[in-house]
């Protein structure tokens, strides 16, 4: 075999695991420490589709206990239910590389279709190609059967268009309320979770002591025992005003 050929597929086998995960987490991590929300709802999503993918692909790969073509070439329906549990020589069926590609690849060419829907099919191009890539290199290697990695791509691509529409038609989804629309503040030495909601239906407020508040990368201010209340989902910007009390508060606002 070319040695070139070899490097290549071993090079986007990686890209596809551990790869997407690592590149994921990345996008979360800078949207979440930058206040970039689409960043962040991308590296989200994107994790998600792929645990959901691997769950379902485990599942199938323990069931039908498919043996890997590198054990007998000559054997390629060698299926066994419950051979695969704990024994990777007869996890064949799905091919898991693949459906991490794919998974990611639905779930970021969905993403910027609904932030940049212009730049769809560009991207989308791009990253379903280097996902067939990643597919392809598991036959290079023997690992996996044609037919594996087509339902690994099946699988990713369902799980990563799933995924993402149902984040962005449920943006009051616990996980989102949780991951993306917490943020933690700083008062009196002590660390305190402020929260907000995407869909503005709830806001939860807590008390200032006097001491410097930081929200996020927000300024900061002196603010009285009033309350500090989250707006909507967006970055923070600290505003002071003067309520009835008299006494100045800092409020969180949508940026």
């Amino acid at each position: 075999r070319s040695r070139v050929l070899g490097g290549g597929a071993a090079a986007f086998r990686l890209l596809a695991h551990p790869g997407v995960l690592l590149v994921a987490g990345g996008l979360y991590t800078a949207g979440r420490l930058g206040d970039e929300p689409r960043l962040a709802d991308a590296g989200l999503h994107t994790t998600e589709a792929v645990l959901v993918g691997l769950s379902a692909t485990y599942l199938l790969k323990v069931l039908t206990g498919r043996a890997r073509p590198q054990l007998d070439p000559t054997r390629p329906f060698d299926f066994r239910p419950g051979r695969g549990l704990g024994r990777d020589a007869y996890q064949s069926f799905p091919s898991g590389h693949t459906l991490v590609a794919f998974a990611a690849a639905a779930a970021l060419t969905e993403e910027i279709a609904h932030s940049r829907p212009e730049a769809k099919w560009w991207a989308g191009g791009l990253l379903y190609g280097g996902a067939a890539l990643a597919g392809t290199s598991r036959m290079y290697h023997n690992r996996h059967w044609a037919s594996d990695v087509v339902m690994g791509a099946a699988i990713g691509s369902f799980s990563g268009w799933k995924v993402v529409r149902y984040n962005h038609t449920h943006p009051g989804n616990a996980a989102d309320e949780l991951l993306l629309h917490v943020a933690v503040a700083v008062s009196g030495g002590q660390m305190r979770l402020l929260a907000w909601s995407q869909s503005e239906r709830k806001s939860i407020s807590y008390a200032c002591t006097g001491q410097r508040v930081a929200v996020r990368r927000a300024s900061t201010q002196r603010c009285s025992p009033c309350a500090m209340r989250a707006g909507s989902r967006g970055s923070f910007r600290v505003r002071i005003s003067t309520p009835a009390c008299g006494s100045p508060v800092a409020k969180a606002s949508r940026g």
